[in-house]
């Protein structure tokens, strides 16, 4: 078994015809795959439960993290299987010769090199994919096969390749071998490509599914507005003959009308989501609440609390508003002392796992 394990990891096939920095699924490729040897060998079928192309990955892993995560899970209380039922929902809702574009975020920067804490979109980590990697792109392309009105299924991912120097400093990377092994891609690609490749699945597509980004910092979203008003424009009507513009169509319908239903592991999630911030809020309100105290250190005491039971981070900016602060909607300086005899109004919630709760309590300060 393990000798077998070796030689499907050697057996990783390198698919060099469109460019260098592509991991490809050999089951999607006719015939025989080019082994390390140079010679022909029979198609591969990898076995991804035995995680071979990747033991380190930039996200908790069963084995890295036993703590946190069951050994069927890709992220903390959802299962793999999950995942990939998701996409073939999605799958089934798109038209033959079609794709569903899913970009990520960038880091983000406070300024210079002082970045914020990485905090993945929720389509493409929690709801498709389970990706949580900065500067990664999900496709999913739904084209023709080799059979006559037959359909070809294809999860693409595009992400940062493996880089030595780079993970020294920022920690591992999954890396193109680890998006098949681990996530379960056809093919993984380097994300510096995208623009090439984006270019390409206009051309052969007749229909795109994404959205046209907001500024929200989204890793590819130069290339969605340059190429949804110039190529989808000008370029596509030049090559095909056709009206371009009309091969736009938004994807945030379909992917929030899935996300509307909740698993039974989901729910689990919320649930517990919503458990720790109650008793958060126990915690903070009224034994932690003191006169001459700043609003921002009751913020500091939530974010604890949170933490403590298990929260990875507050769901959003908190409001702690003394007095008359509360009367403004969304007050989030946080930053004026309490007041004897005022009250103190608290909106926050945790994000557990990728699933927010959202509380307002209202207390005396004293």
């Amino acid at each position: 078994m393990i000798a077998h394990t070796v030689r499907a990891c050697a057996a990783l096939t390198l698919h060099l015809t469109a460019y260098p920095a592509v991991y490809r699924n050999a089951s999607l490729l006719p015939g025989s795959t080019l082994c390390s040897s140079g010679k022909r060998c029979p198609p591969v079928r990898y076995d991804v439960s035995s995680r071979c192309f990747a033991t380190r990955a930039g996200q908790p892993l069963p084995e890295t993290h036993p703590h946190l995560m069951r050994a069927d899970e890709l992220t903390p209380g959802i299962a793999k299987e999950e995942y990939t039922e998701r996409r073939a929902r999605l799958f089934a809702q798109l038209p033959p010769n079609s794709a569903a574009i899913i970009p990520g975020y960038r880091i983000r920067y406070a300024s210079c090199n002082v970045f914020y804490p990485f905090r993945q979109s929720s389509d493409l980590s929690w709801r498709c994919v389970g990706f949580n990697e900065p500067d990664a792109v999900a496709v999913l392309e739904k084209r023709p096969g080799h059979w006559q009105s037959s359909m070809v299924e294809v999860f693409r991912l595009f992400l940062r390749p493996s880089n030595a120097h780079a993970e020294l400093w920022d920690g591992p990377r999954t890396g193109l071998e680890g998006a098949r092994g681990i996530f379960g891609a056809d093919e993984a690609i380097d994300s510096s490509l995208f623009r090439v490749e984006f270019t390409r699945l206009a051309q052969r597509s007749s229909t795109l599914y994404y959205d046209l980004p907001k500024d929200v910092n989204l890793f590819g979203e130069d290339v969605l507005r340059q190429q949804h008003h110039s190529l989808m424009g000008k370029l596509i009507g030049d090559i095909n003959g056709t009206a371009s513009k009309s091969k736009r169509r938004p994807l945030a319908p379909i992917v929030h009308a899935m996300r509307q239903v909740k698993s039974a592991a989901e729910i689990t999630l919320m649930q517990r989501a919503g458990e720790i911030t109650g008793q958060a809020f126990r915690e903070v309100s009224r034994p932690a609440t003191r006169p001459g105290m700043l609003e921002r250190e009751l913020d500091a005491h939530m974010d604890y609390a949170c933490r403590r039971r298990g929260a990875e981070r507050q769901a959003y900016v908190p409001v702690v508003a003394g007095g008359r602060n509360a009367l403004t909607m969304h007050y989030v300086q946080n930053d004026m002392p309490l007041r004897s005899g005022d009250l103190v109004l608290m909106d926050a919630g945790s994000e557990y796992r990728g699933y927010a709760s959202d509380v307002t309590r209202t207390w005396p300060v004293s």
